[in-house]
């Protein structure tokens, strides 16, 4: 795991900067089979170099939502232009974990709410959407449709604890992996906010197992060790401290154009984000990646910086399950940081 020379920022002051962010068809090379995730396209291998189908692994509270926002702001923008269509999915490995049939369900949250029965319920209709793109109409005795418009590019946002039990090789073959992390000291107490906020997200309890660090970094090491995959990383307080290089050096890796049309879009709801209420109110409600300097001091986090106000999170991190979270959380996202994107050196004007 990563340690620090003398002189480098250590992980908490480098967390230590705000909470939020916000401000045609074409012929695909398959690898399918009836194993989940291998039904995927191969990977594009240089920038516009073909279709590309790419998945980015997170966990709560990273500022995911704003990334993904950003690439939809690119496929309304750059690829429409090449007439490219481009097919971004939400968080659709979701949708077999908490609502799926019970063979498919994974937590309990949501006992209550019926099974759902359609393609996107099960993780190898998830795996056919990676592929395909979205079609979440068709139903699990429709058959499959080989003759549909697939997208030139395909990209989901999804959560890495979704596919727990099922991180191996044969499931993640097939589709590029890529990672957006967060310093634990910030993602968890938000997501135990979120958790125990009744009234906004309808969640009343934390659990631990949504956490989704440990996942996120075992699919980490399956992508780049058994797979042979580079690693592309990028932690929240990276990108917000340069949007507009992090985000291009992230479109130059998974193969699509960067425009910098994607770093700033109309506020307002976004089809297919009602499922998870309250949990996406910040990036319904921005306007874009705003650029942020990171801070390096604990009091940076607080509501009033300097001037000695509390710490947005001080309650829920004196709560010794947050506690403990963090600190199962830390070597993972440790292991992970070491491979982020860096934000560009600003540029000097010559010397007189």
């Amino acid at each position: 795991f990563l340690s620090h020379s003398p002189g480098q920022p250590t992980s908490l002051d480098r967390a230590m900067s705000g909470d939020s962010a916000m401000g045609p068809a074409s012929n695909t090379t398959r690898t399918c089979t009836m194993d989940a995730m291998k039904c995927m396209a191969k990977p594009a291998a240089a920038a516009a170099a073909g279709p590309t189908r790419t998945v980015l692994w997170t966990v709560p509270r990273a500022i995911s939502t704003a990334f993904e926002r950003a690439i939809l702001a690119l496929g309304a923008s750059a690829l429409a232009q090449r007439g490219e269509r481009m097919d971004v999915l939400h968080e659709p490995f979701g949708n077999p974990f908490y609502f799926g049939p019970l063979q498919e369900r994974q937590s309990t949250r949501y006992a209550a709410e019926p099974p759902q029965f359609d393609k996107m319920s099960t993780i190898h209709g998830v795996s056919r959407a990676l592929l395909h793109g979205f079609d979440r109409n068709a139903t699990l005795d429709g058959g499959d449709d080989e003759d549909v418009c697939e997208p030139h590019h395909v990209f989901s946002k999804d959560m890495a604890y979704y596919i727990r039990g099922h991180i191996n090789k044969t499931m993640l073959e097939g589709v590029q992996h890529t990672f957006l992390i967060r310093h634990p000291i910030k993602s968890v107490p938000s997501l135990y906010r979120g958790s125990m906020d009744t009234e906004t997200t309808g969640w009343d309890y934390f659990d631990r197992g949504e956490v989704g660090y440990k996942e996120l970094h075992q699919i980490f090491e399956v992508a780049t060790k058994e797979l042979g995959q580079k690693a592309v990383v990028v932690d929240a307080d990276e990108l917000l401290a340069d949007p507009e290089g992090v985000m291009s050096q992230y479109c130059n890796a998974i193969g699509i154009p960067f425009s910098k049309e994607m770093l700033s879009w109309e506020p307002g709801p976004v089809p297919g984000w009602e499922t998870w209420p309250g949990w996406h109110d910040d990036a319904i409600n921005s306007t874009g990646l705003l650029k942020k300097a990171k801070a390096t001091k604990v009091d940076d986090e607080g509501s009033g910086g300097s001037r000695g106000k509390s710490h947005k999170y001080a309650k829920e991190l004196a709560i010794p399950e947050v506690q403990k979270s963090i600190a199962e959380s830390l070597d993972h996202y440790e292991a992970l940081y070491q491979y982020a994107l860096q934000p560009r050196a600003p540029a000097h004007p010559p010397c007189a």
